[in-house]
């Protein structure tokens, strides 16, 4: 018999997520990885170029390029 604490409700990435907190040694993985979804990326760029006292409005347009870079290297890595 299962109890109501055994079931989940989520989104497809939501169940990932809780899957690889669950098996991140299987997926080899550190304990404390982290999953950064768009505006996660964007906001570390933006911090990154702050960071650096760069024009941010000079530098907004680079953003977008840098994030479809990381992309495209992802998926070459990965092949997700």
């Amino acid at each position: 018999m299962f109890k109501k604490s055994d079931l989940w409700i989520s989104t497809f990435h939501g169940l990932a997520n809780r899957l690889l907190c669950v098996h991140y040694v299987d997926a080899n993985l550190p304990k404390n990885f982290q999953i950064f979804d768009n505006n996660d990326q964007i906001q570390l760029l933006q911090q990154l170029i702050r960071s650096l006292n760069l024009n941010e409005n000079k530098y907004s347009v680079y953003k977008l390029c840098i994030i479809s870079i990381v992309r495209k290297i992802r998926f070459q890595i990965f092949q997700i």
